[in-house]
């Protein structure tokens, strides 16, 4: 075989390796919190739960999932089967769905209620935003480089973003934000046929097994200083973003917006982040680490512009700035490691980072809550949010000669 058919067989690899890992990453929509927000009103009234509890119970559910990824990566055996993780992944997914369907035909005591809830977002959040996530970011990272990984980025976040977009505003359109079990059980039915359907001869991935996933994954020892302070900017970025997005209804609400309406707002984040994907993967190749500056300016400007919410262009500026973030976010979140880590410790960067990005994301909406409950407002708490986000970036400023 002659250089010009390996090229041409390379390139026919590539692209069959990009529809089959986009199509096994996208039930992973299903454990965003987009599409959790749009059914959080349906689940607080079906459980008789207020709004801290729910609110907590995310939280707990998406911190405990966040301590649980590392040990997806750090095994002491040193294949995994990708079949196999995917198997299983949709499986539980799919009987997180089947619980929440139970807990909301048959009411329980509240503590119980509070209890199974945390189990179930638990579950929802471990497989979208992590078990999906991990393997498909490293098996890419091991397969490409540091260039491929942030095209490859941008092809799965502005594919799952559309489907996100579009599926809640369909639901919007059609008003199913009081049928939800049906929506749920037709969730069901289509995780386990994509369970069934999974490719026999996914290869398997290298493990990095380790004794401690603590001091490997969480401690951050062994991860040189600009990887590290990346994976502050996008934590940060995943508390901010993560908690507006989950309170998507409670703002509505407050500024007197019909929820039909604010929930449409995604479809043009979608559109927008199709744009712009390719636009932050081609940054971030040719600035790099500069990206992260850019990232910490929009985070500024984003929990500004939610004051803005009642206005039209305070929701042009809100649907702007939400694609910007999450198109830097997740082709950071792919091409972070692959830029700054040897091949060997990519797992464990990949780990690392959905680990701690996942953690600030349960913490955000907690934190957002708790700021409301105390100030009675969440425009009031939106306004900490702000003054954090400001003195964040004084530590940034002063370290742009080091990065």
């Amino acid at each position: 075989m002659d250089e010009g058919q390996n090229h041409l067989y390379a390139k026919f690899s590539l692209l069959k390796f990009s529809c089959i890992s986009t199509l096994l990453l996208c039930p992973s929509i299903l454990g965003r919190t987009p599409l959790i927000s749009c059914f959080k009103p349906y689940l607080q009234a079906k459980t008789h739960l207020n709004d801290m509890q729910l609110s907590l119970t995310y939280s707990i559910g998406t911190l405990l999932a966040s301590f649980l990824v590392p040990y997806v990566i750090c095994t002491r055996d040193k294949q995994l089967s990708l079949r196999k993780i995917f198997q299983h992944t949709y499986c539980l997914l799919a009987g997180c769905f089947l619980c929440l369907i139970a807990l909301t035909v048959r009411p329980f005591p509240v503590p119980l209620t509070f209890l199974i809830l945390c189990g179930i977002f638990t579950g929802i959040r471990l497989c979208g935003q992590g078990r999906l996530p991990l393997c498909i970011r490293t098996f890419t990272a091991t397969l490409c480089d540091a260039k491929t990984c942030s095209w490859m980025a941008s092809l799965h976040t502005t594919f799952l973003v559309l489907c996100v977009g579009g599926i809640t505003y369909l639901l919007a359109y059609h008003n199913a934000f009081y049928q939800w079990h049906w929506v749920w059980g037709g969730e069901v039915i289509c995780l386990l046929l994509i369970a069934l359907c999974v490719p026999q001869k996914l290869p398997s991935m290298l493990s990095y097994g380790v004794k401690s996933v603590y001091k490997c994954a969480w401690g951050l020892k062994n991860f040189p200083s600009q990887f590290k302070w990346g994976l502050a900017i996008i934590a940060l970025h995943n508390l901010q973003a993560t908690a507006i997005a989950f309170h998507w209804s409670d703002f509505a609400i407050e500024k007197n917006i019909p929820l039909s309406e604010i929930y449409k707002l995604f479809l043009p984040i979608a559109i927008l982040e199709l744009v712009f994907n390719p636009i932050s993967s081609w940054m971030t190749r040719t600035i790099k680490f500069t990206v992260i500056h850019i990232l910490s300016v929009i985070l500024i400007l984003l929990s500004t512009s939610i004051a803005c919410l009642s206005s039209l262009s305070g929701r042009c500026s809100i649907v702007i700035l939400f694609a910007l973030g999450w198109s830097f976010n997740h082709v950071l979140s792919y091409s972070l490691p692959a830029l700054l880590l040897p091949k060997k410790q990519m797992p464990l960067g990949f780990a690392a980072l959905i680990g701690w990005t996942n953690l600030c994301s349960a913490l955000g909406p907690y934190l957002y809550s708790l700021l409301a409950l105390i100030n009675n407002s969440y425009a009031i708490a939106n306004n900490y949010i702000i003054v954090l986000n400001m003195l964040v970036w004084i530590p940034i400023a002063s370290r742009k000669e080091a990065l």
